[in-house]
């Protein structure tokens, strides 16, 4: 499945991964990413076994095991904040500013995949032979690999067979992941230090025409066509909405209502790590 940004909803990703559970296939493969992939369906999908949805073209909704391997490949790809939590980085750089002219002598293996399925028997057997040395040795926790919240019981094996083997850098580039796929967090840090500077502890409306040019300036909203402030602050509320409680920068959004049941939004400092 490709990706198209705006023109693909989670209503549409959801049918596509169900058809692929329902399908029986091993990999569910969005190749050649161009846009930002921010979708809340995906996110749910990756970390939710099993996985219910309205298979296409019906109105059953069934409920199918979800143990696919999810795959995303595009160049320098960014992801919303919980998809860089739920993703593992694979880095290819071919060193070459036309990666498909390469010569036949720069590849150890030209036909990768017609090597792999020649080769499987003894790959197998390599791989079963480092599970087996991991088991022998009593199945260690792994001690020297980031911890993730995400993916806990898959960095236990995976990690404990790695460290036992002597294999080093798994999630070695978590912190090259999270800095250069989730730019919408470096865009709500830089509002939120915007914000903070200009109105301090001050309570304001989404609507408030202080406050709406510094979003604007910072990227986490775009102008309404008509160019009304009331109209992108709209566009704001819906977005405060989504981040509240939320940290970035040392500063916690809270929102409390007024009189008139209008959301009023507040900066307050926390001792919590910068970034959520």
């Amino acid at each position: 499945m490709t990706l198209r940004g705006g023109r693909d909803d989670d209503a549409e990703i959801a049918k596509h991964i169900i058809a692929a559970l329902h399908s029986g296939t091993s990999t569910i493969l969005f190749d050649n990413v161009r846009s930002r992939v921010d979708f809340a369906t995906l996110e749910a999908a990756l970390t939710s076994d099993p996985f219910s949805g309205r298979l296409l073209g019906t109105n059953e909704i069934p409920t199918l095991p979800n143990r696919v391997r999810y795959a995303l490949t595009g160049n320098n790809c960014e992801l919303s904040a919980d998809l860089v939590r739920r993703s593992i980085l694979i880095t290819l750089d071919a060193r070459c500013e036309n990666p498909a002219a390469r010569a036949e002598s720069k590849f150890v293996h030209r036909d990768i995949e017609g090597y792999a399925l020649a080769q499987r028997p003894h790959v197998v057997r390599a791989i079963l032979t480092l599970v087996q040395r991991w088991i022998a040795a009593g199945q260690p926790q792994p001690t020297q690999i980031p911890d993730r919240s995400t993916h806990a019981a898959w960095r236990r094996v995976v990690g404990g067979i790695f460290e036992t083997c002597g294999i080093t850098g798994l999630l070695g580039n978590v912190a090259e992941l999270e800095a250069g796929a989730d730019t919408d967090s470096l865009l709500w840090q830089a509002f939120f230090r915007a914000w903070r500077a200009v109105l301090s502890d001050e309570g304001v409306l989404a609507s408030d025409e202080r406050l709406v040019p510094l979003a604007i300036e910072a990227g986490v909203v775009t102008p309404d066509k008509s160019g009304e402030v009331s109209a992108t602050g709209k566009r704001l509320g819906y977005a405060l909405r989504r981040k509240r409680d939320a940290i970035h920068a040392g500063l916690r959004l809270t929102a409390e209502p007024n009189r008139r049941n209008v959301l009023v939004w507040t900066l307050t400092p926390t001792e919590a790590v910068t970034g959520n």
